[in-house]
Formats: structure tokens, C-alpha cells, sequence
């Protein structure tokens, strides 16, 4: 007679209690694996006992020696999900074994991803979709999305790196800069099919293991992309000489050392490096991960680009994480990317500061310090001002070279605080016969790129373009601001105007520094007010959500009182671009325009500016890439940018490039428009208002 399963007689552990819980493993299963399930004998990786290790129906149980006692279980991994491989033909192993031959020449690696993946205990629970474990997502997504998906599309090649570190007490090195194949598809099947997580999930040992191999490569051309994650807090075990009055005290103080060593990592590699935090698990849980989004914050205080992902227990939910990430790391290969060829930049090393640290009061060792110099034996100076106009590069005098009377000299941050597509920023000062700083805060901007500075060439041409882009974007503003100001309704003193900030080129001579080229405005106030992008080159439109603040800016602009007005359509401007802003007159006439609708938002003001610059110039030319504070501590408010993208459309197909690597041209302007939808400040910008002369009345 057969035992009836029931009858079968286990005691639960605490401890196997709480994993049968978590990972939806019912007691009745365990005894049915005494029963009836694969045998075999085992030993405990922590204590070294004996006992016995029973599989059945896709779960793993221990028990003690005697069956009688049960210590943990566990599911299966890859139990009723599971991925075909590719078959390997020999052309592709041979492929292989040459692209891995050829990554010993780090200067021909596009990229290198590092993924830092959780493989403590509890990512054996068995809660996501289909029953699969938190691991089973991982690998799942990492092999059909991060990898296959992209080698389809063609996005990824063999010179697109990727390493793997797993998280457990320690960081094992799983996979070791390995070409992104199908091979690399097939290991990480392979992954899926016989990973075990177990143990504790340690940040700290695990983020070692990945910065070794960040700084594998040493040529600074490869773009860099850093994925941590988790399922939960971390489980390090800090200094025993520090005593924690709670737990919430000892996660704040590793988060502390989590945030310095990403920091770290961060300041080093700047732009080139995308980090994302990645918090997998149930929202409802409401699993500890704060430490993941303090990591993000880190990154994006030295300038790279971060981002804190919270994903779901589902393939899909992670598969777009993983789309968003790799999305980025695409745009910073093609910027990194020399035009006309497939050749990587090479990023110059500096080191970065956060923002929060700028300022200051006179030179310390932190600022290249240089007085005004004169060369007895030919005449030339060590420091000198140069503008742009449309007769080309003009020097200043000498005797208005500085801005402040006071200035003998300037002084330039070593550390930079911010980074473009095309160029660093570092703080700029000018400098009194004590050291002291006089006159405005300033910023000088330079090419991030090797090559550029390594040019023979006058160090001023790297700057002409986008001394060119600014000083037109700024003409277009003039004429925008005087369209905007003869708008009916409006209260003129409450219109927020568009301004691009003046630039000049010094340059300058330095024992350390060399001669260098630095294109000098003046430092937005970026701790008062919120620096931020309305629009980029593609097509990226900022959110409606307003501040309190500019709400009520927006709500002193329109008032009411339609009389006397009437409308003409779309003008035409001169369709030269050089020549475009005129400042004639418009001509009064009178009429009536009942019913139109005046009410925009604030954050219509730029938007509504690039699509003016398209229609303004007969859709020859159009500003976006639009950043920079909105001052409302002027009246009216002051829309105050720099670096604007201008997209030109030639009438000769073959000039590209413009105004810059980033004029994309009439795919510029599409990309715009596929986003942008206009408002009423657009249409009512596009219409030439009349106001009624009181002799025709």
C-alpha cells in the first residue's frame, strides 16, 4: 500500500519556511519530493554537514541526513521557460576567435558594457510572470534583448565589449570582455539554464570587480555603459568596529561609501560613461533601493549619464529598461564618432567636479593662474581677446582686454564641471594683482576631443562655428523678442524675452596648460535657478510641468480686451540668413479678431522660438537644441541659452555640416517636427498683427 504523500513527515526550518514562502513552494511539494523525487547526497556550503538533496517537479529541496528536516529550497532555474541557441557555424566561431584575438587592440572597441547582475538567495524567488524566478528574467532579457535584438538590428557588432560580474559575498567574474556574438547569446542560454543564486548580495565587492574592468581599456574612445542590478538593499557587512543604532543608520552610511566610489568612477569618465541602476522586484513589496538611485544621483553629479530604473517582474518591463540604456549608449558612440568615417574620438582624461562646488573667492591650487604678460623679444602677449564677426576674427585692444579694471590677469579651473557633445566647461575667472576675483562669474569651453587640441591649426578655429551659431541664434532672438512684443493681449513688461549669451575667445599661453583656446561667456546662476534643456537636435521636446513660480509669471502675461485688430497669414522674410532681421516697422492697420485663443504656457516660449527661426527664414534654417535657466529675477523674465544646434537646409546637397558636426540639415528639421506640435504662441507668431491708428478709427 502506497504512503499517502501527506503522511510523509518533515519538519520545516524557520529558515525553509521563509524560502518555501518567498518562493511560492508549497509544503505539500516538498514532501511529494521525498517521495517521489531524484536523490542525491550533498553538503552544506556553509557548514559542511551532510544531507540529502531532492529534485521534483522543477523545485530543489535540502533536507538534514535522517529526510526528516528540511534546510532550504529552491526553484530550478530556467524550470518551464527556456531559450533555443544559435548554431554556431564554423565561420562564426572562427569570427569569433578573431574578433576576441583582435580586442587586445583596445583603441578598435566602439564599447564596453559591464553588468553588474544581483545572484544572492533571493533572486530564486519564484514571483515574476509565468511563475519564472527573478533570475530567469534577468538572463532571459539580457540574452533576447540586450544582445540578440540588437545584434539583429545591426546595432551592436564585435567590437561592442561586454563583461559580466555576478553579485553575491563576493563579485564573481562571470564573463570577461567578450565580442557581443551569437556566442555571447548562446553563454548566457547557458546562464539561464544552470545559474544557482544563493548567498548574500554584496555592493561593495561586486563594484570592484567592475571598475577593474571599466579600467581595462585605457583608450579613451570606447564609450562605457555601467548596469548594477538588484532586487533588493545591499547585504555588505561594514567595519565591526562601527555599531549601528538601526538598520535604516546602516544602509545610510554604505550608501555613503556606494555614492564616493560611483562618484569616483563618474568623475574620471564623465560623459563617455552611462550608468544604469536598475531596482527589480515588486513595487508592492517595497524593497529598500535606495542605494541604487543614491548610485544614478552620483553619476549624474559629475556629468555622466545616469538614470535610476525601477522594473517590474516581467520580461517586457525589463526589456525597455534595457532598450532605454542601450539607446544611450548608441548616442554616445555616434557623438564620439569622427564625421565622414567610422573611427572613435578619443575623449581627453580630466577629472570633473559636482556643481555644487563652484564658486569661490580668489586662485588656489585648484586654478591654472596666469597674469598678463608681454614678450620683450617679439611683442606678444601671453593672454588676448578675440571676437567673431561676420569679417571674421577681430582682437581686443589691450587696454579693454579685461572686463573688470581692476583684472591683470585670468585664472582657469582645472577641474571641469561641465560636458557637451563637442565640449568640456570649466569655471573662468578674471584676476586682481592680489589674486583676488574681479568682475562676473565666467565659463571657458574647450573641445573634449584629443584630436582637437593636438591641431596645429589656430587654436581659435575650433570656436568659429559655434561662435557663428550662437551670434545668429542670438539675431534670430532680437527679432523674435520684437514679433513676440507686437502681439495683442500681452503685457509687454511680463513677456519673457530669448537671449543667447555673448562669447569671445582668449588665448591663452601657460607653462602647464599650453596654448590653449577657450571660447568665455558669462556662468549662467545655476544654483539660483534651474538649468535645463527646452528641446534638442533630436527631437526631444521637454514636458508641460510648470513651477509654481512660472505659473504665476504666465498667468501676468495675457489679458483680455480684444478691439481693433485684425490678422494677415504666414509672411515673407528675407530669405537670405545672414540678412533675415529687419528692423523695420510694421505698418497699422485696422480690423477685428474675435474668438482667437491667447493662452500658452511658459514652457511654449522656446518652443515656439524654433519653430519662429524655421518660418522667419522661409524654412531655411532652424535653432533648437535649446538650454540654458529661465531668470525671473528680471522683469520681464529672461529665457538665458547657450550652445543652440543649428540645422541648415543648403540649397547644394553636397554641403553638410554647416554650422558644425551638429547640423544635421533637413533631417534635423524633421526629427524637430515629428515632436513638436505647435501651440497657439506658434500660430500667433506666424500671423502679422495690425494695431488700429487712432486717425482711422
Amino acid at each position: 500500500m502506497n504512503q499517502p504523500t501527506s503522511a510523509v513527515t518533515v519538519l520545516s526550518s524557520t529558515h525553509g519556511r521563509q524560502r518555501r514562502m518567498e518562493r511560492n513552494i508549497a509544503k505539500r511539494d516538498l514532501q511529494a519530493a521525498i517521495k517521489y523525487g531524484e536523490k542525491e547526497a550533498t553538503r552544506s556550503p556553509m557548514t559542511g554537514k551532510r544531507g540529502w538533496k531532492y529534485t521534483f517537479a522543477g523545485n530543489v529541496y535540502i533536507t538534514d541526513r535522517t529526510s526528516t528536516r528540511e534546510i532550504t529550497s529552491w526553484p530550478e532555474p530556467c524550470f518551464g521557460m527556456d531559450l533555443e541557441k544559435v548554431t554556431i557555424t564554423s565561420e562564426m566561431m572562427q569570427e569569433h576567435k578573431e574578433a576576441v584575438k583582435c580586442l587586445s587592440d583596445e583603441s578598435k572597441w566602439n564599447s564596453h558594457a559591464v553588468a553588474v547582475v544581483d545572484q544572492s538567495g533571493s533572486m530564486r524567488k519564484a514571483d515574476a510572470a509565468e511563475g519564472a524566478t527573478r533570475a530567469d528574467v534577468v538572463w532571459l532579457t539580457l540574452a533576447l534583448d540586450f544582445v540578440g535584438e540588437r545584434l539583429r538590428s545591426g546595432e551592436a557588432s564585435s567590437w561592442d565589449v561586454f563583461s559580466l560580474v555576478g553579485m553575491r559575498s563576493r563579485g564573481d567574474l562571470l564573463l570577461h570582455y567578450r565580442p557581443m556574438n551569437w556566442i555571447l547569446y548562446n553563454d548566457l542560454i547557458d546562464l539561464l539554464r544552470t545559474a544557482h543564486p544563493m548567498g548574500e548580495g554584496n555592493y561593495l565587492p561586486a563594484l570592484d570587480e567592475a571598475e577593474k574592468l571599466l579600467h581595462g581599456n585605457t583608450y579613451s574612445s570606447c564609450a562605457l555603459l555601467l548596469i548594477f542590478l538588484s532586487d533588493g538593499r545591499p547585504s555588505d557587512k561594514l567595519s565591526s568596529s562601527h555599531e549601528y543604532s538601526n538598520c535604516n543608520h546602516y544602509v545610510g552610511n554604505l550608501t555613503k561609501r556606494m555614492k564616493k566610489r560611483v562618484g569616483a568612477l563618474a568623475s574620471r569618465f564623465g560623459r563617455r560613461l552611462t550608468v544604469g541602476a536598475i531596482a527589480l522586484g515588486n513595487a508592492a513589496a517595497a524593497e529598500d533601493f535606495s542605494t541604487l538611485k543614491a548610485m544614478a544621483d552620483a553619476a549624474k553629479d559629475y556629468g555622466s549619464l545616469a538614470y535610476f530604473h525601477s522594473a517590474s517582474l516581467s520580461v517586457d518591463s525589463l526589456a525597455g529598461t534595457f532598450t532605454s540604456l542601450t539607446s544611450t549608449l548608441t548616442s554616445t558612440k555616434v557623438e564620439m564618432t569622427a564625421l565622414g568615417s567610422s573611427r572613435q574620438r578619443k575623449v581627453r582624461d580630466v577629472l570633473r567636479e559636482k556643481v555644487d562646488s563652484l564658486g569661490g573667492y580668489e586662485v588656489n591650487n585648484e586654478w591654472f593662474h596666469i597674469e598678463q604678460e608681454i614678450d620683450s623679444s617679439n611683442g606678444n602677449r601671453n593672454i588676448v581677446r578675440t571676437r567673431w564677426t561676420k569679417d571674421g576674427w577681430h582682437p581686443i585692444r589691450m587696454k579693454y582686454m579685461f572686463l573688470s579694471e581692476d583684472a591683470v590677469g585670468v585664472a582657469v579651473k582645472i577641474r571641469i564641471f561641465g560636458e557637451g557633445a563637442e565640449r568640456i566647461v570649466r569655471e573662468f575667472r578674471e584676476v586682481n594683482s592680489d589674486g583676488v576675483f574681479v568682475g562676473p562669474s565666467m565659463v571657458g569651453k574647450e573641445s573634449r576631443f584629443i584630436e582637437n587640441i593636438d591641431d596645429n591649426r589656430d587654436k581659435k578655429t575650433f570656436h568659429t562655428c559655434f561662435c557663428k551659431t550662437q551670434q545668429l541664434a542670438q539675431r534670430f532672438a532680437l527679432a523674435f523678442n520684437k514679433r513676440l512684443a507686437n502681439v495683442p493681449f500681452l503685457v509687454a513688461e511680463c513677456i519673457p524675452k530669448i537671449e543667447f549669451l555673448d562669447c569671445s575667445v582668449y588665448m591663452i599661453e601657460h607653462p602647464r596648460m599650453g596654448r590653449v583656446g577657450l571660447l568665455v561667456e558669462q556662468m549662467l546662476d545655476i544654483k539660483r535657478f534651474e538649468y535645463k534643456k527646452w528641446n534638442s537636435n533630436n527631437g526631444f521636446v521637454d514636458g508641460r510641468h510648470e513651477s509654481k513660480q512660472n505659473q504665476e509669471i504666465k498667468n501676468d502675461i495675457a489679458v483680455g480686451n480684444v478691439a481693433d485688430i485684425i490678422e494677415e497669414g504666414d509672411e515673407e522674410e528675407d530669405s537670405s540668413v545672414e540678412n533675415c532681421v529687419s528692423d523695420d516697422d510694421e505698418e497699422s492697420l485696422a480690423g477685428d479678431n474675435e474668438g482667437d485663443d491667447f493662452a500658452f504656457e511658459l514652457a511654449d516660449v522656446p518652443q515656439a522660438f524654433s519653430c519662429f527661426t524655421y518660418y522667419y527664414t522661409k524654412r531655411k534654417v532652424l535653432v533648437c537644441d535649446l538650454q540654458g535657466i529661465l531668470d525671473t529675477s528680471v522683469t520681464p523674465p529672461i529665457f538665458r541659452m547657450t550652445d543652440p544646434v543649428v540645422h541648415y537646409r543648403s540649397s547644394q546637397h553636397h554641403r553638410r555640416y554647416v554650422y558644425g558636426r551638429t547640423d544635421r540639415g533637413l533631417e534635423g528639421m524633421h526629427n524637430f517636427f515629428k515632436t513638436h506640435e505647435c501651440s497657439n504662441l506658434c500660430r500667433m507668431l506666424k500671423k502679422r498683427w495690425y494695431c488700429a491708428r487712432v486717425n482711422d478709427a
